[in-house]
């Protein structure tokens, strides 16, 4: 089967996107390069998970107060939700406080780990040059009114493989606060009013 492209068209912009055919027809030609999407992708899983864990550990009606309203009965969904969370827990509660100036450290690090990850996981894999050892991503985003923004990104497998990496210090970090979380002692300090 010959390979599918579409054009989007919006207001003053056209791309042109491959929906079908191009190298996920034939992995077995770039398997390295899948390796590093899966390895990015895992890693990213197991840090937002973490997250996830955090903030069921601490979003508890019974942690927050009448002068303190931190309680948030939606778990949060979207990763921007998460960090907004975790950020009001741990700017305001004192049962946080060890832990507040490391958090605001690392959330906006953790924003532009998301971002990177997000343009890595985000677009179609249209082309991979094994020569250069990179691959082509294509994404769309819809922006509102009738407009998109398209990008069009060559990356290094190094280059995902770095951000992989990263991903990984970035849980072990984390680590080092959920270790002291995850107790009795923590759950009954941030249960104090």
């Amino acid at each position: 089967m010959p390979d599918y492209r579409v054009t989007v068209i919006g207001p003053g912009v056209s791309h042109t996107f491959l929906l079908d055919g191009g190298p996920l027809e034939n992995p077995e030609n770039f398997q390295s390069a899948l390796f590093t999407i899966g390895f990015i992708t895992a890693a990213w899983a197991r840090l937002e998970q973490q997250i996830d864990m955090i903030i069921i550990q601490v979003n508890k009606a019974q942690h927050s107060t009448e002068t303190r309203e931190l309680y948030d009965p939606e778990h949060p969904a979207s990763f921007s939700r998460k960090i907004k969370v975790l950020k009001k827990y741990f700017n305001q509660h004192p049962a946080l406080k060890a832990h507040k100036a490391a958090m605001q450290d690392f959330t906006p690090k953790l924003k532009k780990l998301s971002q990177h990850r997000n343009a890595c996981v985000h677009a179609i894999l249209e082309a991979y040059d094994s020569a250069t050892d990179t691959i082509k991503l294509n994404s769309i985003k819809f922006e509102g009114n009738d407009t998109f923004t398209a990008t069009d990104r060559t990356l290094a497998i190094s280059t995902i493989q770095a951000l992989a990496v990263n991903i990984n210090q970035a849980n072990r970090f984390l680590t080092t606060i959920s270790a002291a979380l995850f107790n009795p002692d923590a759950l009954e300090q941030l249960g104090k009013r």
